[in-house]
């Protein structure tokens, strides 16, 4: 495509061009890892585009330290993109500076103005004494406005044994003594405000330098990277004032790393999983300070050069931290505030709705949904309602037009004895009305479907699914959770039919009571997939691979094992080679990872394949659009299955009241009784209100439980509800006991609709 129009910038950023390509920052450029800064492409737009799929659809196992990543250099700046009061031969000789191998304009790296954290706190102390603070300004600006000494500044000890004094590196550990280097920041940072000059002028120096690809920063060594970790952790980065000077430039010169460097510094961060999760925390929530910065000063979102640069940055953390074990939670990385300004839908300014379709039409360069770890899991939800609603609208219009069932709805009636042989029978005769909204209808009762009929036959079918008696699933007793038999001799329709039904559910906001790994999820969505997510689905086998991995001694004599996975099934021994040639291939100490993660690969996909395949294609045969992608697999489990965690004194504050006040003696002994119930019964006085014992994933505030007063207080009559429209109609008993002892009749009474 033709490349998009230069727009003039905020003058704030101007004198930032020199080292932020523009060009790049405004519309998506090839040159950028997609996995890295996990853009979200729509999987099912035939367009072509220079932008690469990040979407895997490898089923293979990958351990934690295997990289993901790939990377070209990023672009040089152009002259066109500098200001035209840069001299461009000043510009050549400043980058010439920049390389991190020993040049003639730098400092030598001789140990007296190399830093260390007694050097630092000892000079610290000293200025202190004296309140002249000139000898530690000038301590910290000589190292920290070049690199080669920054770069062999706070290293850790080396081991006694080690002839040199680097105590060098590897992919988990930096060689940098981050708790010293945190105990300088803090000790600099409770100073006067006169000895912070020397480290914030010495930050801007070393940040104000150029990149260039001419100059290669994929020529440098990786520990000659650690200067960027130091930075990250000063605390500096976060204060407003030094943004520009400090905080746009560091995310600039992170998003311009070439692959070889991206992965080692990525490496590094994953790393604080150990012992700094809260600085890794601190530093997302600085890159969000300066996003929502912007914003307030009414940057336009789409242009301005440090909303996208940070945006990018962030998309290189949120890759160290969606490994196999997460450093903080995936929520960390939403953007309330982005969130909040896309979210309303207002046809004259940019929203979340036009700017995915925007993504989908792959306009204009740049949206947010190439960035979906920003986005909050309710416009994702919003988004895939808007995708159902328009999917559902085709399906009527083609249904009219080739003449098939001109029903609005994707009507079911079902027989209760009969449920899954009725349900599949219904569905499989109504393939036209699939993405249409869902009716049910029991046959024989007088139900009449405005959300809780359909919400109570979502509730039965997966009941009725995971029912020992199908065999379709094995319950692991120490995890709580079910995973798909490998042996089940049940046909693919009935995987098929589950699929599906978790699609409905979607589609149509019905919460399911579903007790699936994470795992499943990862799979729905084509995720990649890590050794340790075994532990979900067979701890016990999980821990015993870990043992072997970590045994101290002759493994092949120990465990005499070779590459083939045996089992009994109904009375017959069964081989399965977890590669070819397995039976002849021995298990030794050099090639035992990589038995365990065949085998893992073997427990999660292979010996389930036929099983999961089905599941899998039912899912997709109602949830197949475009903003499924934008869902990480945390995300997908919650909207299917909502949030288990309910807190009914929240509850209570958000419910309203028809015929009662708040103060009314019947409303308050309901509430002192809910209180007192055990949480399960609390969950069925839930399910009998609303049809789900769960609440959606932004918890009970988006519930509104109605009371209503009934017509008598007669003792023989029961509280009732309707589920439709989360009322409860409970009549003014005026005792507690009563109430208590109707209510627990009622709620352990529910199911079905009508009289009987």
């Amino acid at each position: 495509p033709p490349p998009l129009p230069r727009p003039t910038l905020d003058p704030l950023l101007q004198h930032h061009l020199s080292f932020l390509d523009i060009a790049d920052a405004l519309a998506l450029s090839p040159s950028l890892t997609p996995q890295i800064f996990e853009l979200a492409t729509p999987p099912a737009t035939p367009t072509p585009t220079p932008t690469p799929t990040p979407t895997s659809t490898s089923t293979s196992i990958s351990t934690p330290s295997t990289s993901p990543l790939s990377a070209s250099p990023h672009p040089p700046p152009t002259s066109s993109s500098l200001p035209a009061s840069i001299d461009i031969s000043e510009l050549a000789r400043q980058i010439e500076t920049l390389s991190l191998s020993p040049s003639p304009g730098a400092p030598p790296c001789v140990p007296d103005l190399v830093l260390s954290a007694p050097r630092v706190l000892s000079c610290t102390s000293e200025c202190q004494t004296s309140g002249d603070y000139r000898p530690l300004n000038e301590m910290l600006h000589t190292a920290y406005a070049n690199p080669r000494l920054l770069n062999r500044s706070f290293l850790l000890p080396p081991p006694s044994s080690s002839p040199v004094s680097d105590p060098g590196f590897s992919k988990h550990s930096s060689g940098l003594d981050l708790p010293a280097l945190r105990s300088v920041y803090a000790a600099i940072y409770a100073l006067p405000a006169a000895a912070h000059d020397g480290l914030i002028r010495g930050l801007a120096t070393l940040l104000s330098i150029p990149i260039s690809s001419n100059v290669p920063y994929d020529a440098v060594e990786p520990e000659q990277l650690r200067l960027f970790l130091i930075v990250l952790e000063c605390p500096y980065i976060s204060h407003p004032e030094y943004f520009q000077t400090i905080t746009l430039p560091l995310c600039s010169k992170l998003i311009q790393l070439p692959q070889r460097q991206c992965n080692w510094i990525l490496d590094w961060l994953r790393g604080y999983e150990r012992d700094g999760k809260d600085y890794f925390l601190r530093m997302i929530t600085t890159l969000h300070t300066f996003i929502n910065y912007r914003i307030y000063a009414h940057a336009d979102l789409y242009r301005d050069a440090g909303i996208l640069a940070t945006i990018k940055a962030l998309g290189f953390f949120n890759a160290a931290n969606s490994q196999s074990t997460a450093i903080v939670p995936f929520q960390s990385f939403y953007n309330e505030l982005l969130n909040n300004t896309l979210g309303p839908f207002d046809p004259k300014r940019a929203n979340i709705y036009t700017d995915y379709i925007r993504w989908t039409r792959r306009e204009h360069g740049f949206s947010y949904c190439q960035y979906p770890f920003l986005l909050s899991i309710a416009n994702k939800s919003n988004l895939l309602k808007l995708e159902a609603n328009e999917q559902m609208k085709l399906a009527i219009r083609e249904s009219v037009h080739k003449r098939h069932n001109r029903a609005k709805y994707l009507e079911l009636r079902i027989r209760r004895d009969l449920l899954i042989d009725t349900t599949i029978h219904e569905l499989i005769n109504k393939p036209f009305d699939l993405k249409k909204e869902l009716k049910v209808q029991f046959i024989g009762e007088d139900g009449v479907d405005a959300g809780g009929v359909k919400q109570e036959f979502f509730q039965l079918i997966v009941r009725e699914i995971f029912d020992p008696k199908y065999g379709m699933f094995t319950y692991n007793e120490e995890t709580n959770l079910f995973w798909f038999n490998s042996h089940s001799l049940e046909s693919e329709q009935e995987y098929h039919l589950i699929g599906m039904i978790v699609g409905l559910a979607i589609y149509n906001n019905v919460i399911l009571d579903l007790h699936f790994p994470l795992v499943t999820y990862k799979k729905l969505l084509r995720k990649r997939v890590y050794f340790s997510d075994l532990t979900e689905v067979d701890p016990l086998m999980h821990k015993g691979l870990i043992q072997m991995k970590e045994f101290d001694g002759d493994v092949e004599d120990v465990f005499c094992r070779h590459f083939v996975v045996e089992e009994e099934v109904f009375g017959e021994v069964r081989k399965h080679p977890l590669k070819p040639g397995g039976e002849d291939i021995a298990l030794n100490n050099h090639n035992r990872d990589e038995y365990a993660d065949l085998y893992a690969k073997f427990l999660l996909h292979d010996s389930v394949a036929r099983q999961f395949n089905s599941f899998y294609n039912g899912f997709h045969q109602i949830c197949g659009g475009n903003a499924l992608a934008l869902l990480k697999p945390e995300e997908l489990e919650l909207l299917v299955c909502g949030n288990p965690e309910i807190d009914f004194k929240k509850l209570e504050m958000v419910s309203q009241y028809y015929g009662f006040r708040k103060e009314s003696k019947t409303v308050r002994y309901f509430w002192e009784i809910v209180h007192e119930l055990p949480y399960e019964e609390k969950k069925k006085l839930l399910f009998f209100i609303t049809g789900s014992d769960r609440v959606p994933f932004e918890g009970v505030g988006q519930i509104s439980l109605n009371i209503s007063r009934g017509r008598t207080a007669s003792r023989s009559f029961l509280p009732t509800a309707h589920t439709c429209f989360n009322q409860l109609v409970l009549p003014d008993y005026q005792d507690k006991a009563l109430l208590k002892e109707k209510l627990l009749i009622a709620i352990n009474n529910a199911e079905g609709f009508g009289l009987k």
